[in-house]
């Protein structure tokens, strides 16, 4: 068979090496038949090829789908949490107009946002006596926006304060361990003020 194959041989003499191969793996017992390998499938071409190109051009525009639904909604759920938070900041805006009214005795109708409310605190502390050290001190411990809600609490209270700059200067201590917020002085004013109302 090797001499065979080492030359070109015709289509007769082929079909006669085959025969001959056929017959002696038909006689041969199980036992002698080499165990046939586990040949990996063939590679479709052609029409496979084309199904296989689709399929995968499915799955990538699904994906691309998908991903364009989630971006608006990514955008949505900013666009949410952004409104909340600045109807929470409107809210304690109000909350602090109701309970310090004292200050709009000295900048009347100034009070609008926050940043007019930190403007205020500046330019009010030095009137009640808290200096800037003692504010900026303040800012940094508790933020600028409770820094301010504070200095306008202690104009409402500044009858029974002795000593303003003292006063900022120790809520500041309170709050660098966590244990000082506005909301009690606010609820304090409101329901003082609410007193007011009821005796007059």
């Amino acid at each position: 068979m090797r001499k065979l194959l080492r030359r070109k041989p015709c289509e007769a003499e082929l079909t006669q090496a085959a025969d001959t191969l056929r017959r002696e793996i038909a006689s041969r017992t199980p036992e002698e038949s080499p165990p046939v390998p586990n040949l990996p499938a063939p590679v479709l071409s052609g029409p496979g090829d084309q199904n296989e190109r689709h399929i995968q051009d499915s799955i990538k525009k699904d994906s691309d789908s998908e991903e364009a639904q989630t971006k608006p909604l990514s955008i949505q759920t900013q666009r949410s949490n952004a409104e909340d938070s600045t109807a929470e900041k409107n809210s304690e805006l109000a909350t602090l107009r109701r309970a310090c009214p004292e200050v709009q005795t000295y900048f009347p109708g100034s009070l609008r946002d926050w940043q007019d409310a930190d403007r205020i605190a500046e330019n009010l502390s030095p009137m009640i006596g808290i200096d800037m050290p003692v504010l900026s001190d303040a800012r940094a411990a508790m933020g600028r926006q409770e820094a301010a809600t504070a200095v306008m609490c202690i104009l409402e209270k500044l009858g029974t304060i002795r000593s303003p700059g003292a006063y900022l200067r120790r809520l500041a201590q309170k709050a660098r361990t966590g244990q000082f917020s506005t909301a009690p002085m606010l609820n304090a004013l409101l329901q003082a003020s609410h007193r007011r109302e009821i005796v007059s």
